[in-house]
Formats: structure tokens, sequence, C-alpha cells
């Protein structure tokens, strides 16, 4: 069953569920309409409509089939017609400031971090630098005045250039909704003319190519001052809207919209890219996953259709271990979407970095959760890629499933992050409580919940800066699960092109799987994964894998022809300078390599085996490289 808004409104539409425990299974549905949004006391907020106006809470498409993904994706395409959306989706691609340096941004570190992109990164498809917020006046989170600190002596124009000169294109994060941690009211023609003048500032005067929209979901709608909107006729969805209109019509039509926060229908039309996941506030593994795959799997569909899905920043440091790390880029760069790293580039090892390569540049397309609905964390995303040379299958199995001690690492850091915000929280609010009252609120979820009630009243209406507390994980079970799992990928389930037999290789491992008829049993590590590509078999030598890109042949090979009289393999790669750059084939047992040309750089071949070739490439320049290679028949 799916359910959603199906137009333009003038309201956020709330949906609810509940399965009822018991022998009926009832299910109840509930739709309700609200004005604005649900305060912290589940009140909505009222609209005044004048006489001879009109207000629209929105029509909603319920929809009801056999396959999930496809009613997620029918859904997508009924939105995206509503709206009439053409929208420039091209994924994002690049480094954010935010996750590393977070308040500690300044002008040195970005040009660190610009230059290592340049030079190690850019030539895999890496095109932004992301100036984060901490770069204005304010020096932190809050936004205007918009000018910049006495961290970036050289003022944003400045910057701007130096990042175009290296070839890249640069990115800067604007709160438009806060002013000296005052909130702008959005209903107002001063604030919306405000906006788009900044924009057009920061797009315009400073050459910035894109500009992330951070907060302006709760800074439109969760949070609150001490004043009323000025104007109380329109609701605070209309309001938002028509200042993302107004970011869209100062930044012109040809700077890249990011909107971090955005409510689901107020960036429509107006932005390019918009986060579908809730904020990531560390690189903890438990923190990391769920988030963002519950997200991925909820909102996939959108991506192409309504917008670029943003997914937060990709990070791959420690304490994530190598197979984590490996696991989270392959996540990352399977399911589509933009791709921003959040890491201190520079620091992480020569085989973290290779990961990030592998998924760069982001390839355009939406993989699917195949095992949607069947647990809370789908473990299986197939990818199917169509070019003109073929089809074929990416797939990912993964074992998301945690040890009992990296619960115990997150609960002991989330319990030291609740003592320390509770400190300040009551520091602001001049209260005081012992280290044993502290602990006992910050290391019990009971505790946890009803002192983030308590924050939530003082947050939201008296507008006093203070921040929440974690809650703690536990494990589904008592003892930890295997670490290792087993399974079996059901081609019944899968999307693949029909043939009588398929071919598999694992990507990371480099490994041929065999010949499968319906299907294949990998094992998988914890916290690991494995990503399969699939061919259809056909009974001559085909492609089976490259090395460049977990897409394995998408990205990197521009064409590729079979002549079936001549014996011959033709094909046409983009090489990655100073990078080994290998294709593995798979060749029926009466095929034999017989020569094997190259256009450029050092070329040569291997027979792994009698049934898998390999051919390298290696040049000190990237470039596109012709191939050909020529077989002749043993069947003896």
């Amino acid at each position: 069953f799916a359910a959603g808004i199906a137009g333009e409104a003038d309201s956020i539409t709330n949906f609810s569920y509940r399965l009822e425990d018991g022998g009926s299974k009832k299910i109840l549905f509930e739709i309700s309409h609200c004005g604005g949004v649900i305060d912290g006391f589940g009140k909505d907020r009222l609209v005044v409509v004048p006489a001879g106006g009109n207000y629209s809470p929105g029509a909603v498409i319920l929809m009801a089939g056999d396959n999930p993904w496809k009613l997620l994706d029918s859904y997508a395409s009924r939105v995206q017609s509503a709206f009439q959306l053409n929208p420039d989706s091209t994924p994002l691609c690049g480094w954010s400031s935010w996750h590393c340096l977070r308040q500690q941004v300044n002008e040195k570190e970005i040009l660190s971090h610009l230059d290592f992109v340049a030079e190690n990164l850019a030539k895999f498809g890496m095109e932004y630098v992301i100036v984060d917020l901490g770069w204005q006046q304010s020096g932190d989170v809050w936004g205007g005045p918009w000018r910049p600190g006495a961290k970036f002596p050289h003022k944003m124009k400045w910057l701007a250039d130096k990042i175009h000169q290296r070839g890249l294109k640069a990115g800067i994060a604007f709160r438009p909704l806060d002013y000296e941690r005052t909130k702008l009211d959005p209903s107002t023609g001063f604030t919306r003319g405000l906006i788009e003048k900044e924009s057009a500032t920061i797009a315009g005067e400073w050459g910035y190519d894109l500009i992330k929209i951070n907060y302006l979901g709760y800074d439109g709608f969760v949070r609150r001052d001490s004043f009323m909107p000025e104007d109380d006729t329109i609701t605070p969805v209309s309001a938002v809207k028509k200042i993302a209109q107004r970011i869209r019509a100062g930044a012109g039509e040809d700077t890249i919209i990011c909107g971090v926060d955005t409510p689901f229908t107020t960036g429509m039309g107006s932005f390019n890219s918009v986060t579908v996941t809730s904020g990531i506030d560390n690189s903890l593994w438990l923190s990391l996953r769920e988030p963002v795959i519950k997200a991925a799997a909820a909102r996939l569909a959108f991506n192409g259709k309504l917008w670029s899905n943003n997914y937060d920043s990709l990070m791959l440091r420690k304490p994530l271990t190598s197979v984590q790390a490996r696991a989270w880029a392959t996540f990352f760069g399977l399911i589509g979407g933009d791709i921003i790293s959040g890491d201190r580039l520079a620091g992480l090892s020569r085989e973290r970095l290779d990961f990030i390569t592998r998924i760069l540049p982001p390839h355009g397309m939406t993989a699917r959760p195949v095992d949607l609905f069947e647990r809370a964390l789908p473990e299986v995303w197939e990818l199917v890629i169509k070019k003109p040379f073929g089809a074929w299958n990416v797939v990912g199995c993964f074992n998301w499933s945690v040890s009992a001690r990296e619960v115990e690492e997150f609960n002991q850091r989330a319990t030291q992050h609740n003592i320390a915000i509770l400190e300040e929280n009551d520091n602001m609010m001049d209260i005081r409580r012992s280290p044993r009252e502290l602990k006992e609120i910050a290391s019990k979820n009971n505790a946890i919940k009803k002192e983030n009630r308590r924050i939530h009243d003082v947050f939201r209406h008296d507008a006093i800066g203070v921040n929440e507390l974690k809650p703690l994980k536990s494990l589904q079970t008592k003892t930890d699960p295997p670490r290792f799992k087993h399974t079996v990928l059901d081609f019944e389930k899968l999307e693949l092109p029909p043939a009588d037999s398929y071919l598999a290789y694992d990507f990371w491992d480099r490994q041929f799987l065999g010949r499968c008829g319906d299907s294949v049993k990998v094992t998988v590590k914890q916290g690991g994964c494995r990503l399969i590509a699939i061919h259809p078999y056909m009974n001559r030598p085909q492609l089976l894998s490259s090395n460049r890109h977990i897409t394995q042949g998408a990205i990197d090979i521009d064409e590729m022809n079979w002549n079936e009289k001549e014996m011959t393999l033709k094909g046409v790669s983009n090489i990655i300078g100073e990078n080994e750059y290998i294709i593995d084939f798979h060749l029926p047992p009466w095929y034999e390599l017989s020569e094997f040309k190259a256009s450029a750089g050092l070329a040569e071949t291997t027979n792994l085996s009698r049934l898998i070739l390999r051919i390298k490439l290696f040049d000190k320049k990237s470039k596109r490289v012709k191939w050909r290679i020529s077989f002749k028949e043993n069947r003896k």
C-alpha cells in the first residue's frame, strides 16, 4: 500500500498507519491535513482564510499492488507529472567541510582540501569543493549577516576564484531564514526580497556554482521565536515554498541548489538536489547505517524524477573498519544520487581513498531494494544497467548486523555525548545536577526520552539553543550474530534479461563465481558486502567486469562490439592516468586469444584460467583508448 500527496498543496499532509496486534490483524489507515506543521504539543497551526480567499490541503494518491518497488516508482512518476517537473537532477559529486571541520572551517583548510581534490580526485569525477556553515560572520551554524568572518580574510569571491582556477566548481552553505540568531519571517515581502538579493550576491557577484540551503524546514516550520507571522493568511508551506522560489530567482537557472532539511513539496521545481535523510552526526557504524538505509529504501524512487537524492555526507574514516568502509562506499555508490565526501581526505588511507575513486562519478541511475519490507534494513540492492552494447545487473549483498562490542562502544560514546549536552543545556537554563544524576539520565532510554520532551518544550517555544540527547541501542538478540551470512540471490527476484544461464562476477575480490542457472550463493562478512555483476550467458567472448567503477563497465566503456565473422571484440574505454585499468572477459572453452591491440599506453593480457581472459591498460595520462581482441577457435 502506498499513499502520498498528488499535487500542489498549501499544507503538509500527514499520513499515519497502525497495524493492530491480535487475531484480526486489522490495518487502520488515517489521513489528516494540517495547516503547516504540528508543534511540540501536537496542535495544528491555524490559518486565516480571508473572504474570497481559498485554501487547499492538496489531493492525495492511494495505491495498492503486489510489488512495493513498482508502487513507489509509479507514485514518484505521478508526482512528477502532477508538478510538471523536469529537473536537472545530475548527481552532485564533491567534498564538503561540515563533517570534518564543522565551525572550525577556515580559508587555509579549504585551500588544503582544494589542492587534494584537484590533484587526486578530480580526474575520477569529483567536481565541487563546498564551504559549509561557519564561513559567515557568526562563525557557527546560525545565519546572517551573510558576509565572511575573520577566518576568511580574502573574502568569498576570492575563494571561489581560487576553486575555479584549479578546474573545480565552488559551493557554499547558506541559512536563509536566520539573521543574528533571530528567525526571519518567511511570509513577508521584506524577507523574500532580502533572500533573493543575497542569493544573487552569492551566485552572481561571488561566483558560486552551488548553494547549499540549510535549515529551511526547521526555521520555517519547527522553530518558534517570540513573534507571530506578519501574514497569517498563508500557511508555512506556502511561505517557505515562495522562499525557495526567490532563492532560485536570485541565484539564476544555472546555479545548482541543494536543499538540506527541505520539506517534501517546498523545494520541488526550485532545487536540483534534496537531502532525503536525517542528518548524520558522526562516523560510528551504528549512527551511519540506519537513517541512510531506511531513507534510501523509502525515497529512492524520487531520485531523478523530483530531484537528485542527497544522503548527507559519505564518511569512511575510523572507527569504521576497512570492511565497513568498503561496504558503505559501495552502498553510497550503488543506490544512486549525490556523492559528497565528508572526511579529511588527506587523513584517509590509500585503501579508503581507493574505495571513493571506485564510486566516482555518480552513475545517475537508481538501484532498488530487492528485499524491501522483508527486513528493517534491506540487504540486497539491484542496479539494472542498459548500454547500447549490452545489459547486465549489478547486485550489492550487504550484512548490516553488528556485534555486542559495537553496540557497547556506541552506547558509551552516546552516554558521554549526552552528559556533555546535559551540562551545556543545564548551564544555559541555570540548572544544577550532580554527576550521578547526569549519568542516570544520559544512560537510560526512558530518562533520555523524558529529558528530550522537556528540551523540546523549552527549545520550540522559548528559542533557547539546546540540543537533544541520543537514545542508546540494544542488540536484538542476547548473543552476537554470526560473523558470516550466507545469502542466496534468487534470479527470479531480480530484473535480469531473459537467458538460459548467467555469469556471476565479484567486483571487489575480482573473482569469477561461475555460470549459474537460477541463483548464486554468496557469503558476506559481518559489516561487509559482496558486489556481483550478473550477465546473460552469450556462448561467445563477453564482458564480465572492469575495475574502474562499481558499475563494472557502465561508466568507463563507451563502445563494445562483437564481430562473429572476424571473431573480434572491439571496444573503447576511458582510462584514468597513473591507474591500472583492468577488464575481465569470459571465454567459452573453445575460444583462445589470438591477438590484443590498444591505441595508447602499456597493454598486456593474462589468462587467469581457460575461461577468464584479463586485459590491462596503463597510461600516465587520462585518455580514451581503443582496443581490439582477436580470437581463434580451439575445439580440442
